[in-house]
């Protein structure tokens, strides 16, 4: 029975998620070319010493579904930001070499000490197509008064 409702369940999800889908598909291009001029401001604007921001190739046009930097005090950051009620997340908290999957392989500490960094180092800031000027200037200025205590 419950396989039936799990079924079900999910056959109504993927209806929605259809309905979801080809009312934002026509929006994509938009979406992403938005996205990109948060990113292009976000990175413009944030060139500092103690934070490590994405590097983007003339070629690459990323659509920036999320936009991280590193930051030495990472937690001390967002801590400061969550303060200002903005959000933010934590996408590569364990290292590749430490993930259950790669357990067989014998890997140990500092054998990928990039990807060890990273895991602690690594904050994305808000990133999302309907952000406005205002609202993107706020996570700036924001940071900037981080930086400056």
């Amino acid at each position: 029975m419950m396989n039936f409702l799990n079924t079900a369940a999910n056959t109504e999800q993927d209806k929605m998620k259809g309905v979801f889908l080809s009312a934002k598909l026509p929006q994509l291009n938009r979406m992403n070319a938005e996205r990109r001029c948060i990113a292009k401001r976000y990175l413009t604007v944030l060139h500092y010493l103690d934070l490590i921001l994405t590097t983007v190739p003339d070629y690459a046009q990323p659509v920036w579904h999320i936009l991280a930097l590193c930051c030495s005090r990472r937690d001390e950051l967002e801590k400061h930001l969550n303060s200002f009620c903005i959000m933010t997340n934590k996408h590569y908290l364990t290292p590749m070499d430490f993930q259950k999957c790669y357990w067989n392989h014998d890997y140990k500490q500092d054998d990928y000490p990039l990807a060890e960094e990273i895991s602690q180092t690594e904050l994305s800031m808000p990133m999302f197509y309907v952000m406005t000027k205002d609202e993107i200037q706020f996570v700036i200025n924001s940071i900037n008064d981080f930086r400056s205590k």
